[in-house]
C-alpha cells in the first residue's frame, strides 16, 4: 500500500501523480454502479484541482518516485484495513 503524499508514475503515463486518498469510491459515466479504486491523486506539482482528480489501482502504478510519510499510525492503518488487497 502506498502512503498518502507519495509521488508516482502510472503505466503509460507521462506525468507525476501525488497520491491524495486511498479507498476511493466514485461514480463513472456510463457505469451502472460506483467503483472502488485503490487511490486518487492529482498531477504533481500543481496540487488539487477538483475537476481533475485521477483514480487508479495498485496494478496501474509503474514507479514510486517518492514515498510519503509513514509512521506507527500508518503501519496500523495498513495492518487493519483491506484497502489495496
Amino acid at each position: 500500500m502506498i502512503s498518502i503524499g507519495s509521488i508516482v508514475t502510472l503505466k503509460e503515463g507521462t506525468k507525476k501523480i501525488m497520491i491524495l486518498n486511498r479507498g476511493v469510491v466514485t461514480e463513472i459515466k456510463f457505469e451502472k454502479n460506483p467503483i472502488l479504486f485503490d487511490y486518487s491523486g492529482t498531477v504533481y506539482p500543481f496540487g488539487l484541482n477538483p475537476k481533475n482528480i485521477l483514480c487508479s489501482n495498485e496494478e496501474n502504478i509503474d514507479e514510486v518516485i517518492f514515498e510519503g510519510y509513514f509512521d506507527e499510525e500508518e503501519r496500523n492503518f495498513v495492518k487493519y484495513t483491506k484497502i489495496g488487497e
